[in-house]
């Protein structure tokens, strides 16, 4: 019987970390899922609950980790331990009431630490020195811990990295995941990584990048291109395809490089008229064309969302109570399609 790992966590520094270190732990296969939030995190914790269900006669614990979770959503993680064999598992930093502790035996909380760290100390007989250090760095920025300021800088710096690779890619993805705990793993192994190194470390950090992206010896590229070439092939799976009398559009949420990537998509998906690039939560769409296919400024206007360019447009869709974009693509006259990208080359 194999070992498998769902692992959800917060999307910034600590919740990475926390993946970091279970990736050294002793699991056959591994599937990481981020969340911010608000009412993402029930979606994603939804999608992470799928998986293990998925994967359950194997196995297999279900972790969540630098996450305060509602009580509903704590009942719904109790329910899934008694009715199957998931192992449910909850590491927090963040104070919760004694009577949470008391109902969720799951739930490990410990407030004088980062999460990150909670979680290397639990498993510290599996992870390494480098490991270890790692950790605690995190956590002396995690709760602004400034007993020796040299580890809290350090933990800042790494912070701020990491936050500008969370704000370009987008984070709910599995290639963000895998590039930040890939980096995250370099970092900690590097000779510079620690206090008294910072400025070498800083300086050597877009190496350290192309490192955790295996492009060790390859100059042809740089890091920006080679993400924008793992956005691009991720993108290609996408198959929330939708058609009216005249158009075919793909629908997507929060595409990183945007423009880029639009005209690459409508470039190679030559049967693809436009692309719209939605924000669930706000509802705001970003609308892309390429060459004379559509007049996107003309379609948004005429919609009543907004307006801009021939070629790149936006605006917000305005959502009756209980709809959600869909059902405004469905009132101008789209309909999901079982089409896939590839369909339109």
């Amino acid at each position: 019987m194999k070992k498998k790992l769902v692992h959800l966590s917060h999307n910034d520094l600590d919740g990475y970390g926390c993946q970091f270190i279970t990736k050294q732990l002793m699991y056959d296969d591994r599937f990481y899922f981020n969340t911010n939030y608000g009412e993402e995190s029930t979606v994603q914790l939804n999608k992470a609950i799928e998986k293990a269900i998925e994967l359950d006669g194997d196995d297999v614990t279900l972790m969540v980790t630098d996450f305060s979770l509602s009580i509903e959503q704590c009942d719904t993680l109790l329910k899934l331990e008694s009715e199957t064999t998931i192992d449910v598992k909850v590491f927090d930093h963040h104070p919760v009431s004694q009577s949470v502790l008391d109902k969720y035996k799951f739930y490990h909380l410990d407030t004088s630490m980062s999460a990150t760290l909670l979680v290397a100390t639990t498993y510290g007989d599996s992870i390494n020195d480098y490991t270890m250090d790692m950790a605690e760095i995190i956590s002396a920025y995690d709760i602004f811990n400034k007993e020796d300021i040299e580890v809290f800088e350090l933990g800042s710096y790494l912070n701020y990295e990491i936050s500008r690779i969370v704000s370009d890619l987008d984070y709910k993805k599995s290639y963000t995941g895998k590039f930040i705990i890939d980096l995250l793993e370099v970092i900690s192994e590097h000779e510079m990584f620690d206090t008294q190194h910072q400025a070498l470390f800083e300086f050597s950090f877009p190496e350290l990048k192309r490192l955790a992206l295996k492009m060790k010896g390859s100059y042809t590229k740089t890091v920006y291109t080679t993400l924008q070439d793992i956005v691009f092939e991720d993108t290609k799976s996408e198959n929330g395809i939708y058609r009216d009398e005249l158009y075919n559009v793909l629908v997507i949420e929060n595409l990183p490089f945007r423009s880029v990537m639009s005209e690459r998509l409508l470039k190679e998906f030559t049967m693809l008229d436009f692309i719209m690039i939605v924000n669930p939560i706000k509802n705001s769409v970003s609308m892309r064309s390429f060459g004379d296919r559509v007049d996107v400024n003309e379609l948004a206007r005429s919609w009543g969302i907004g307006g801009g360019h021939k070629l790149a447009a936006g605006g917000r869709f305005k959502v009756s109570e209980g709809d959600t974009y869909i059902d405004e693509m469905k009132k101008v006259g789209f309909e999901l399609t079982a089409l896939t990208l590839e369909d339109l080359k």
